[in-house]
């Protein structure tokens, strides 16, 4: 699943954020980022939807985790 956001308003943001979270119903969701030109990429077994507004997730990483670091900075 991806959304793409171009150029949009808040509120077009918001809706489609809202829509995509909907289509989140396995129990396993593929969390992904990049950092220093290195992608890095884990599954999480509790995804849930903080604020459509801005467009915010909620997911648990272990402190030891090697995404960790990418993810906050």
């Amino acid at each position: 699943m991806s959304v793409v956001v171009a150029e949009t308003s808040d509120s077009d943001v918001s809706w489609a954020f809202r829509a995509a979270m909907r289509r989140v119903a396995s129990t396993v969701a593929v969390i992904t980022t990049q950092h220093a030109g290195q992608p890095y990429g884990m599954t999480a077994t509790a995804v849930t939807s903080l604020t459509a507004s801005p467009a915010s997730i909620l997911v648990c990483v272990n402190n030891t985790a090697s995404i960790r670091c990418p993810i906050v900075e």
